[in-house]
Order: structure tokens, then C-alpha cells, then sequence
């Protein structure tokens, strides 16, 4: 009997000022007044093709960039959801329509690329600094291919919301068939 292949569709992502923490306040001062109304409008798309995806969503998995694998992803969700972020109000959506939220990043790559990023803001890029943070977004997409790979079963639809500088593909097992389900228009 053959199993039905495990799928994982890539969501490409924008971070909102309410997704980064602590380091919104710098974002914000560096982001064009401008990008905000585009931001906005992108989350109202992905959301509206999010939601209307022709998938029984109690068979999907949802892995989310900088989500860590905690125990507690559903309480950060809620959390993150409240405090303004577009993308964890649409994680919350999903998890009442049956999908379930699954830890993704490393505790310890999160912390320590938010550790390098704090050290370089306002001061210049040193290279060992960039070759350290371009070496921990590939570990990243290492450890968020092999969270894949442990919880998608067969027959399972992940949506992977990922910020655009991941590339995960390279990294999935190559029973796991690899979709970009979404064209966004201006």
C-alpha cells in the first residue's frame, strides 16, 4: 500500500513591527513610513488566500519562522496575536479551523541571532559577525527542515511561513514534496 506524500507549501513572509519583540522600536526607526500601508496590505491578501485554501485543515501543520519548540507555541501565538502581529492573528485562525501550530526554530540559534543582530544595529557589520549570521540562517533552515521532517506524517499539508532570506527546500527530506501555492499581486 503506498502512503500519501507528505507536502509542504513555502508562504513567503513579511515581518510586521509587532512580530519583532523588543528590537520593534529600532525596526520602526529604520523603516520607510511608506512600507507600513504595503505590509498591511500584503498580510490582508495572505490571509484571504490562507483562509480559502481548498484543505481540510485538520490535516494541516503549521510551522512558523522564529516559532520556537518550546511546549508552549500555542500560548505564543495567543500572545503574539494580541499584541498586533497580522501573521500570529492568522496562526490563531488556523488553529481554530483544526490545524495545528508545531514548534519550528532552535531556542538556541533564536537567541543567538537576536544577540548578533542587537550587537550590529547602529554600528558597522564586521565580516566574521555577517559570515556568523549567514552560517545560523542555514542552521536555522537545517533545524526547521528536520522539525519538518520529525512531525509531518503522510497524507499532511505543512504551510510553512518563512521570511524571504530562508531557503528551505535544499534541506527536506526528498520524500517531501515542496509547493509555492501563492502569486501576490500589488
Amino acid at each position: 500500500m503506498l502512503l500519501a506524500a507528505r507536502q509542504v507549501w513555502i508562504v513567503p513572509i513579511v515581518h510586521t513591527l509587532a512580530d519583532m519583540g523588543s528590537l520593534a522600536p529600532r525596526v520602526a526607526a529604520a523603516r520607510a513610513q511608506d512600507a507600513t500601508g504595503l505590509i498591511e496590505d500584503f498580510w490582508d491578501q495572505l490571509q484571504n488566500h490562507v483562509l480559502h485554501l481548498e484543505v481540510d485543515f485538520r490535516q494541516v501543520r503549521v510551522y512558523q519562522d522564529s516559532l520556537p519548540e518550546c511546549g508552549r507555541e500555542a500560548q505564543i501565538v495567543e500572545e503574539v496575536a494580541r499584541s498586533g502581529s497580522a501573521n500570529f492573528r492568522l496562526l490563531q485562525m488556523l488553529m481554530r479551523r483544526g490545524a495545528r501550530v508545531e514548534g519550528t526554530e532552535s531556542v538556541e540559534l533564536l537567541l543567538e541571532e537576536l544577540r548578533l543582530v542587537r550587537q550590529g544595529i547602529g554600528i558597522e557589520r564586521g565580516p566574521e559577525r555577517a559570515e556568523r549570521l549567514r552560517q545560523l540562517g542555514l542552521e536555522r533552515d537545517r533545524y526547521i527542515a528536520g522539525r519538518i521532517d520529525e512531525t509531518l506524517q503522510a497524507g499532511e499539508v505543512g504551510l510553512v511561513f518563512l521570511g524571504m532570506l530562508h531557503h528551505l527546500p535544499p534541506h527536506l527530506a526528498t520524500d517531501i514534496e515542496v509547493r509555492y501555492p501563492f502569486t501576490m499581486t500589488a
